[in-house]
C-alpha cells in the first residue's frame, strides 16, 4: 500500500511544507483533488476525515455508490476500495489525513480507540450528518491545525501533535454521543464486533489468534478467513495494531524499563520485544523513547 507520502507523490501535489514529514496533513479539497484519488484505487495507508461543506460527490465505496452530500463527515479507513465518480462544481471540504502508524501509536488517541469500536464503525458506515453546530466547531480545529501546519512556530511539531490530539479527542466525543452502531449486519459482521471487542482487554497477554478463536468458540481458521473477509485485514494486523499502540504509550508515558514493558506485554524477553518493535515502527525501543517529547528520559 501507499504511504501518505507515497500517495501525495502520485497525486502530483507540492509538499505541504518544506519539512512535512508524512504523518498527517490538513487540506481545502477541491472536487478534483477527490477525482486524483481516483490514481491511487484506494491503496493508500491513511485515514481520511472529510467535511463536506459544499456541494456532494458520488462515490464507489466497497461496491456500494453512495452520495455524500453537503454537511456530511465521511471517514475513509484504510485498505477500502474507492472511486469518485462524480463530484459537482461547486464541491469543496476540509480534510484530515493521517497515516494509519501515527493513528495508532499517538498515545491519546490509541487510548480512545482502544476503547470504542469507531474504526470499525466507520469501517461499516463511513459517512453520517453532522449537525452544523459541531461540524463548525470541528472545522475550527482543522483551522488551527492549519495554521499551525503553515506556520513558523519554534515547536511546531509538538504544536501540531497537540492540535491533532485535540481534534480527534472533540471528533471522538461527538461519535460517542451520537452512539454510533457499528451496526452487523450479519454473522460474520457479529464476529468480527465481538473479536474486536475482546482485544482491548486480552492483547497484553494472548498474542496469538486461537485464544480469540478460543473465546469466540470458533476456530483460528475460520476466525481468520472472517476478519479478513469483513475487513480485508489479518487477525494478526489487528493484534499487533494494539500491540505497537501500547508500546508506544508505556515508552512515552511510563518509567518503566523496556525489560518491565516487555514483561508487561508478555514478551519472552527484552531482546524479543525490541526485535519485534523495531520492525513494527522502525527504530528501536530506546530510540523512539528518545525523540518523544514526553519521555522520561527528557522530562
Amino acid at each position: 500500500m501507499y504511504t501518505l507520502k507515497d500517495a501525495w507523490k502520485a497525486w502530483s501535489y507540492e509538499w505541504p511544507t518544506p519539512e512535512w514529514d508524512g504523518r498527517f496533513v490538513c487540506v481545502e479539497a477541491t472536487g478534483q483533488m477527490f477525482l486524483d484519488v481516483n490514481a491511487t484505487r484506494g491503496l493508500v495507508s491513511c485515514f481520511s476525515l472529510d467535511f463536506i461543506t459544499q456541494g456532494n460527490l458520488r462515490i464507489d465505496y466497497n461496491g456500494k455508490v453512495q452520495l455524500v452530500e453537503a454537511g456530511t463527515f465521511f471517514a475513509y479507513s484504510p485498505g477500502q476500495e474507492i472511486r469518485i465518480l462524480e463530484v459537482s462544481d461547486d464541491f469543496y471540504a476540509r480534510c484530515l489525513l493521517v497515516e494509519e502508524s501515527y493513528m495508532f501509536t499517538v498515545p491519546v488517541t490509541g487510548l480512545l480507540i482502544a476503547s470504542s469500536n469507531i474504526p470499525f464503525s466507520w469501517l461499516n458506515h463511513p459517512q453520517q450528518r453532522m449537525p452544523a453546530d459541531v461540524m463548525n466547531h470541528l472545522l475550527r480545529r482543522l483551522e488551527d491545525l492549519l495554521q499551525c501546519q503553515q506556520s513558523a512556530h519554534s515547536y511546531k511539531a509538538e504544536a501540531l501533535q497537540a492540535l491533532y490530539s485535540i481534534f480527534m479527542i472533540d471528533l471522538f466525543d461527538f461519535e460517542k454521543k451520537t452512539d454510533v452502531k457499528s451496526i452487523a449486519t450479519n454473522r460474520s459482521e457479529h464476529l468480527f464486533v465481538d473479536f474486536f471487542r475482546l482485544l482491548p482487554s486480552h492483547f497484553r497477554e494472548h498474542h496469538d489468534i486461537a485464544f480469540y478463536a478460543s473465546e469466540l468458540c470458533v476456530s483460528p481458521v475460520y476466525l481468520s478467513r472472517i476478519v479478513r473477509q469483513v475487513t480485508g485485514r489479518t487477525v494478526g494486523t489487528y493484534i499487533n495494531r494494539f500491540l505497537t499502540m501500547e508500546a508506544c504509550y508505556l515508552l512515552c508515558m511510563s518509567e518503566q524499563s523496556i525489560a518491565q514493558i516487555a514483561e508487561q506485554l508478555h514478551f519472552c524477553d527484552a531482546s524479543s520485544f525490541c526485535n519485534y518493535f523495531t520492525r513494527r515502527i522502525g527504530t528501536t525501543p530506546k530510540q523512539y523513547r528518545k525523540t518523544k517529547k514526553f519521555s522520561p528520559a527528557n522530562s
